[in-house]
C-alpha cells in the first residue's frame, strides 16, 4: 500500500468521526448548553467534553494503537505517549462563540507523524456543515453536507499589487496583525473566529492569517495539514516550520503565519 493510500484511509476515517461528532454537538449548540471556567481561564461546555469523548472512542475503536492528544484530556492532566503517530483533536474550537450562539466554531481532528500534521479535518456544523479536509502532501477538498467534494483551487501567484485578504482571530488586534505585513502592502482585514480561517484560505477565500500570540497543537494541527494540502505554508515568524507533540513546551506554539500557495512578499 502506498503512503498516499494509507493516509487516505486515515483521513476518510477522520471525516466520518468528525461528522458523527457534529451530529452530536450541533443540537447542543442549537438548544444551548452549560459551560464552566477551566483553570487557565478559558471556558468549556458540555459539548466539548461529550464531543471529545465520542471522537476519542471512535478513533480508538478503529486505530487502537495510535495515541490521542485531546484538548480537554490535556486540561484534565492526561499525558499520552506521543513518541509515535497520534491523533490531535479539538472537539470545539471557538468555544466562546459556541457558548454565545455564534456559528463560527469548528471541530478539528489531525493525524500527526514525526512532529508534522499529515492529515486534517475541520468541520463547521453550524455553517451548513462545511467540511475541509486534506493530506499535507497530496491535496484536499471541501465537502458539502450532501457529500459533494470540491478540490482546493490550484495556487495562483500573487504579487505586491494584489490586495491581500487578511483573516484575523479575536485574540489579536488589527494593529498587531498589520505590524507583521510588508510595508506598503495593500490589504483588507476580516475577523473570523476559530480554525475556520485555515479552511477558508485553503478554499481560496483568504490569503493570510497571522497569529501574534501563542496557540496549542489542537488549535492548529488540522489547519496546517489542510493549508499544506492546498499548497500553502504555515511557518513561525522566523520562517521555520512548527513542530508538534512537544510535551516539554506543553504543546504550545509561537506566533506564526499562514499563507496560501503562490503568495510572495516577506511577512515577519
Amino acid at each position: 500500500m502506498s503512503n498516499r493510500d494509507r493516509l487516505t484511509i486515515i483521513l476518510e476515517s477522520m471525516i466520518d468521526v468528525a461528522r458523527a461528532a457534529g451530529d452530536l454537538v450541533l443540537p447542543l449548540f442549537e438548544a444551548g448548553c452549560a459551560s464552566a471556567t477551566k483553570a487557565d481561564g478559558s471556558i468549556v461546555t458540555v459539548a466539548d467534553t461529550r464531543g471529545e469523548a465520542l471522537i476519542t472512542a471512535r478513533l480508538r475503536e478503529t486505530w487502537p494503537e495510535t495515541a490521542i492528544l485531546g484538548e480537554e484530556a490535556d486540561a484534565a492532566g492526561a499525558c499520552p505517549d506521543l513518541s509515535g503517530p497520534y491523533f490531535c483533536i479539538d472537539p470545539i474550537d471557538g468555544t466562546k462563540q459556541f457558548a454565545a450562539g455564534d456559528p463560527h466554531w469548528v471541530i478539528a481532528i489531525a493525524y500527526v507523524e514525526e512532529g508534522r500534521p499529515l492529515a486534517g479535518v475541520i468541520l463547521a456544523p453550524a455553517l451548513s456543515g462545511r467540511l475541509f479536509a486534506g493530506l499535507a502532501d497530496f491535496g484536499g477538498f471541501e465537502e458539502s453536507l450532501a457529500g459533494v467534494r470540491t478540490p482546493f483551487p490550484m495556487p495562483v501567484a500573487a504579487h505586491s499589487e494584489i490586495i491581500w485578504r487578511v483573516l484575523r482571530g479575536g485574540h489579536d488586534t488589527p494593529e498587531a496583525i498589520a505590524a507583521h505585513l510588508p510595508k506598503g502592502q495593500k490589504f483588507e482585514m476580516t475577523k473570523v473566529s476559530s480554525a475556520l480561517k485555515f479552511g477558508l484560505i485553503a478554499a481560496g477565500q483568504g490569503d493570510v492569517f497571522i497569529r501574534a500570540g501563542q496557540v496549542w497543537d489542537w488549535d492548529i494541527a488540522a489547519g496546517q495539514a489542510i493549508i499544506e494540502a492546498a499548497g500553502g505554508r504555515v511557518l513561525d515568524l522566523d520562517g521555520q516550520p512548527l513542530v508538534y507533540g512537544q510535551a516539554i513546551n506543553r504543546f504550545r506554539h509561537p506566533p506564526f503565519v499562514v499563507r496560501r500557495g503562490g503568495m510572495t512578499g516577506q511577512i515577519s
